[in-house]
């Protein structure tokens, strides 16, 4: 984001129990749509509980990614995930989104730890990650990608 764009033309809008957003956001493009379908497949095979849910990230009036919980936290952690569509690459939508969830689960519960998953390369995830304060911890399997990074974000000392 340029220096003079402002942050409140960033945030992140939670997704109703159906997985599509809980406010009018306009017309919606289909991988926003597909995005929102996964969510709601989300919500059916985990549960929603808010926060614990997804969210679109909407920056300058139009849906550029979004984000989620990947369910409700166990164990005393809980796992997000984040995206940006191609278009909006480079416009730190992926900062903004993945900061915000780290506050939102912050704010939440302050003892949980946060897990996020990344292919196993360095990459702008790796690098929002690591600037968030993450930490990575070896690989783990993921359904989607296979074998994964896996990264730990220590809870807040307090």
């Amino acid at each position: 984001m340029k220096s003079n764009e402002s942050a409140e033309a960033f945030r992140l809008v939670a997704c109703d129990r159906t997985g599509f957003p809980s406010e009018d956001l306009g017309e919606l493009s289909p991988a926003i749509r597909e995005s929102c379908e996964a969510t709601a497949a989300l919500y059916r095979k985990t549960s929603f509980t808010p926060p614990w849910i997804g969210y679109l990230a909407f920056f300058n009036g139009v849906v550029v990614g979004g984000g989620a919980f990947v369910g409700p936290p166990q164990q005393n952690r809980v796992e997000i995930a984040y995206f940006t569509l191609p278009e909006y690459e480079g416009k730190a939508v992926a900062s903004r989104t993945a900061s915000t969830l780290v506050s939102l689960a912050q704010k939440a519960n302050p003892s949980l730890e946060l897990f996020a998953k990344t292919l196993p390369r360095l990459n702008a995830s790796t690098t929002i990650l690591g600037r968030l304060g993450f930490r990575q911890v070896g690989t783990v399997a993921d359904d989607e990608i296979g074998e994964a990074w896996g990264w730990i974000l220590t809870p807040l000392a307090g």
